[in-house]
Parts: structure tokens; C-alpha cells; sequence
């Protein structure tokens, strides 16, 4: 933990965190309220944004939403993430239960907050893994595109790739291939001896035909 503390990356995490978790609480007040936010509501909201910015940011650490990797961004993140965000909220909910018996609280704008709280957070992740990653058809993501404008540097050739197996192992490796656009493969097929896959596709890269065929696929990419 004390090397992640360290990095430039985490500090601005941090701090996108924190703007995401502000704007969800204060637009969890506006639809609440329709635009129209009292008085005494926007003293509340003013008066416990503190604590529960400080709240959700420290169950966001105790589900270990620090510790990984941005750019890799999963469903297990996501799900991680949506468990965080419901400890939190339901830990705000009650200590406000306890402290104020939700006396000139509105329940409704804690649960809205806690759905935009997942929606902020998890789209902030996942656009980070969208913009290091190549779209799933196979074009250059937004930061490849940008770092090719700024090299201006020729672009080698990408070599084409048979890739053995269209079970979970060759999804992966696709996924791996893609989501390194400094690999020079291109991934052109699949080959798996099940009959039954030949034609389908995965990740818009279809599978060919059974594995004994490879020589003839492999002289068909050369020709074309």
C-alpha cells in the first residue's frame, strides 16, 4: 500500500474521486429537490459533505479500489466497487438513522446519491480501460491515436495471428492482444477442434475451422 501512496497516479485518482463523489452528492439533492434545493437542505448538504466524502473514501480503501490496476478495469472492480458503494451508503444512512432519526433528512437523496456514486466511480474506471485499450472491433484506442499524432512515427506492420483454442484461454489472449496496441499482432482467427464453433465469433474474430487445417489457413494469409 505504501508504494501505491507513492505514485503521481494515485494523488490524481484521488482527487477525480473526490469531484466525482462531490458532484454525486450535490445532484442527488437537485433531483431530489427538482432544481430547487431549500434552504435547510443545502445547509445539510453543505454541512455533512465532509464527512461523507471522507466516509465513502475510506470504504473505497478497506475494498481495496487502490490497490489495482486502472487500466485493467474488470467486472470483479465493478463488482467490488458496487459493494463499497452500498457499505457506504447504507453506513451513512445509518449514522444519520442514529444521530438525527432522519429528522429534515430526505431518505430518497442518499439513495440516489449511492447510484450515482456507482455510476461516477465505475464509468470514470471504465472509461480509464477504454482509453488504453483497443476497441473491440479492432481500431486504435483515443490514447493511441493521440500518442501516433504526437510520435508522427511510421507504423510498423502488424504481423498476422492464428490464435489456437476459441475457449476462455484464446479469449483471453485476444483480449491481452488488444488491449497492448504495442504488440504488432493482429489477430485474423480462431482454430478450435469443435466443429460446432466453426463460424462463430468472439470479439468480432471468427473462428476458421479445426486446428489440423493451421497450414492451409496460414498459406490462404499469405496469398491474400
Amino acid at each position: 500500500m505504501r508504494n501505491i501512496i507513492r505514485t503521481r497516479n494515485f494523488y490524481l485518482i484521488i482527487a477525480i474521486d473526490i469531484c466525482l463523489l462531490v458532484g454525486a452528492y450535490w445532484l442527488s439533492y437537485v433531483i431530489r429537490f427538482e432544481g430547487q434545493i431549500p434552504a435547510h437542505d443545502w445547509n445539510n448538504l453543505v454541512s455533512t459533505l465532509p464527512y461523507i466524502i471522507c466516509f465513502k473514501l475510506f470504504t473505497f480503501f478497506m475494498f481495496g479500489l487502490y490497490k489495482g490496476m486502472w487500466r485493467y478495469t474488470s467486472l470483479v472492480d465493478l463488482l467490488n466497487l458496487l459493494k463499497a458503494t452500498l457499505t457506504s451508503s447504507f453506513g451513512i444512512m445509518l449514522a444519520i438513522l442514529f444521530m438525527f432519526q432522519f429528522q429534515g433528512f430526505a431518505r430518497s437523496v442518499f439513495i440516489i446519491d449511492g447510484m450515482l456514486t456507482f455510476i461516477f466511480i465505475g464509468g470514470f474506471r471504465v472509461s480509464i480501460r477504454l482509453l488504453f485499450s483497443e476497441t473491440p472491433s479492432g481500431l486504435p484506442s483515443f490514447r493511441e491515436v493521440l500518442t501516433r499524432r504526437s510520435e508522427k512515427k511510421p507504423q510498423r506492420p502488424k504481423k498476422r495471428l492464428l490464435i489456437i483454442g476459441a475457449g476462455d484461454a484464446g479469449e483471453k489472449m485476444l483480449r491481452e492482444i488488444r488491449d497492448n496496441p504495442r504488440l504488432s499482432y493482429e489477430a485474423v482467427g480462431f482454430l478450435d477442434d469443435d466443429h460446432r464453433k466453426k463460424g462463430m465469433r468472439i470479439h468480432g474474430v471468427p473462428v476458421l475451422g479445426s486446428v489440423p487445417r493451421i497450414h492451409d489457413m496460414a498459406y490462404r494469409d499469405e496469398m491474400d
